[in-house]
């Protein structure tokens, strides 16, 4: 990177790393706005990788590498959540029964008490959300035997 008139400056790299340099020229004001509209903040924004550490399923394992979510924003603090789960069950899921995904972030909800959860399973699906706990609730419309795969979707903002 180089130039001159500006202390914080973005390079994308291969992968569409987002890295921030620095310059010894000072600028009134953090932020940067750029022909397109890109606004880059001090604090820098980051899009992180697959994330599964602290998700807990006690009737399927998360599919390592195909399960989990990503954050699109702050490492900590205000962060959009973008949920792409894939699981197999472990277990047999009773019709009616809530099973539970816990450890996702928090997420911010105003004007309504959960979070729309997609699942692919359409049919076997009755209710699917994740809730002001970081819990993901599932709850199928038929039994599902073990072996079966889920794929959970949604998109939410945190502030955690």
């Amino acid at each position: 990177m180089s130039g001159t008139g500006f202390s914080i400056g973005m390079s994308v790299i291969i992968g569409s790393y987002a890295t921030c340099t620095t310059n010894n020229i000072s600028a009134t004001t953090p932020t940067q706005l750029a022909s397109g509209g890109m606004i880059i903040n001090s604090n820098g924004t980051q899009i992180s990788g697959i994330i599964s550490s602290g998700l807990s399923c006690t009737w399927g394992t998360i599919v390592t590498g195909a399960g989990g979510y990503y954050r699109i924003g702050n490492l900590n603090g205000a962060a959009q959540i973008v949920v792409q789960l894939q699981l197999t069950i472990t277990s047999a899921l009773t019709a009616g029964t809530k099973y539970y995904i816990t450890g996702f972030p928090l997420p911010i909800l105003q004007a309504v008490s959960t979070v729309p959860v997609t699942c692919h399973d359409i049919y076997n699906t009755r209710v699917c959300y994740l809730d002001t706990f970081g819990r993901l609730t599932f709850t199928p419309n038929n039994n599902m035997a073990s072996g079966n795969t889920l794929i959970f979707g949604c998109t939410y903002i945190a502030n955690s």
